[in-house]
């Protein structure tokens, strides 16, 4: 399609002669589509700016400086440096830094650099709770330190423009609740320092939580960045990220993945026009109670915060996280938390981490079954035992045929009666009523029972018990087996 013709259905479209006035910015001369998504104009806490596109680099081997001026040719005007992301020391950081006040010299685009050191700083610094989030932090506990770092800027000598940096995860309603929280926290911080003329240089922005993010299954990734882009635009993000699908696995990502992380800002932005109102959640009772919620409770925990000393904010910090954190891995390995692919409907395909995320600096939700299902060379055949009518025993046959296949199982279901038990070997599981559990007995090498009924020697897997546990029990009987 050439931009004429883009031009006429957009007229087309708005019932308008002159669509310049719907536009963040110009035509790109001699470019065949729309530039809808980019907003070169500053932004303050009220009123929002609608988000330009953004572009975050997700590999090392992706960063290359002399394709920026082509990028903001096509319409991306944020790009996002994050060295921890892209696992780089701080002399490869700096390096990168250096070729990037070259290449950004002469482009129409802003820089934004996560966390930034001591020095200088190239682009713009954006400031984030990532070391706590890694550690599995809550978000009442995020709020509260991003809060503590606007307080610390406000007082600063001269306090620069900055952007504040949220992680947005798989809650919708919470994550818009979340960066409303932030926002307000941080306007009442300048006014209570009689400094409310800053929160014109204040840019918030919107970021996917990689602790959300599978390997397997990981076209769902795709679903928990639109999630994210989606909430940070109805929380009135001045800037929103997407992260690419494929972000987990070894290599360059795909070109598909890199296309999609622009395309899903262009569908929100643009055709759901969800930046366009200021606040989209006012109003609204859930998320304006949602909103108070955190307030009320990250408040506290930033006043008691800014009295510690940094050894002891560290370690408060840590052991708050950590503990968080630990309840939501309970609830991932009991399946209370499901992640498709990950502890349920898993898929069969066999797929590989990259080395950057195999390193103990986070936590994610998947990384346990995910390491314990990749160390399995070989996972054992599982034969499922049916005893009773399919009608019903289906939905307990489902559960039983699941619950090893999260490990890489292949199973396979047999029909059987108590008078002629078939001759099984290796590992066996029996699917039968309740009433029948007591004529059961143990067949093959390891023998498990689905259901509650205590059946010595079989073992019992049952809705709500420790999952990843009893696959770990499972794939060591196996290796030692082997």
């Amino acid at each position: 399609m050439t931009q004429q013709k883009w031009i006429d259905l957009l007229k087309k479209e708005l019932k308008v002669d002159d669509p310049t006035r719907f536009l963040r910015r110009e035509w790109a001369p001699g470019h065949g589509h729309s530039l809808l998504a980019t907003d070169c104009r500053p932004a303050g806490i009220l009123p929002s700016a609608t988000p330009a596109l953004s572009l975050t680099w997700s590999q090392r081997d992706e960063v290359r400086w002399g394709e920026v001026a082509e990028l903001v040719r096509l319409g991306v005007w944020d790009f996002i440096f994050d060295p921890w992301l892209l696992g780089l020391s701080a002399g490869e950081t700096q390096a990168q830094l250096a070729e990037a006040s070259a290449a950004l010299s002469g482009v129409e685009a802003r820089l934004w650099v996560v966390d930034p050191g001591p020095g200088p700083v190239v682009g713009r610094p954006l400031y984030s709770a990532r070391e706590a989030h890694a550690q599995g932090a809550p978000g009442s506990l995020e709020l509260a330190l991003l809060v503590l770092k606007v307080a610390r800027w406000a007082q600063s000598p001269q306090p620069q423009e900055i952007g504040v940096a949220l992680y947005l995860e798989r809650e919708f309603f919470f994550s818009i609740a979340k960066l409303r929280a932030l926002k307000l926290m941080a306007l009442s911080v300048l006014e209570r320092l009689a400094k409310p003329e800053l929160a014109a240089k204040l840019s918030f922005v919107a970021r996917v939580s990689w602790r959300e993010f599978t390997a397997f299954d990981a076209s769902n990734n795709i679903l928990r960045t639109s999630n994210a882009v989606a909430a940070g635009l109805m929380a009135g993000a001045h800037v929103v990220e997407a992260l690419p699908f494929d972000l987990l696995w070894p290599g360059p990502s795909s070109e598909a993945a890199r296309r999609l992380c622009l395309t899903t800002q262009l569908i929100l932005q643009n055709e759901s026009t969800l930046g366009e109102v200021q606040d989209p959640a006012a109003g609204s009772f859930a998320i304006e109670e949602l909103t108070e919620a955190l307030i009320q409770e990250s408040w506290p925990c930033f006043q008691q915060l800014s009295q510690l000393d940094e050894e002891s904010r560290s370690a408060q910090v840590e052991a708050l996280s950590r503990a968080h954190f630990a309840t939501l891995a309970k609830a991932m390995h009991t399946r209370r938390l499901v992640q498709t692919g990950v502890n349920d409907f898993p898929q069969a395909e066999r797929v590989l981490l990259a080395e950057r995320w195999q390193r103990t600096d986070h936590v994610r939700l998947a990384r346990d079954f995910e390491e314990l299902r990749l160390a399995l060379v070989a996972a054992p055949k599982v034969t499922l035992l049916r005893l009773g009518d399919s009608a019903s025993l289906e939905a307990r046959l489902n559960f039983t045929r699941n619950f090893f296949e999260l490990l890489g199982c292949a199973t396979e279901t047999l029909v059987v009666s108590l008078e002629d038990p078939p001759p099984v070997t290796g590992v066996c599981a029996w699917v039968a009523r309740d009433e029948d559990h007591a004529k059961l007995t143990a067949v093959g090498e390891r023998c498990y029972l689905a259901g509650r009924t205590a059946v010595a020697p079989l073992i019992n897997i049952f809705a709500g018990m420790d999952v990843l546990a009893a696959l770990r029990d499972l794939a060591q009987w196996h290796q030692e087996r082997l």
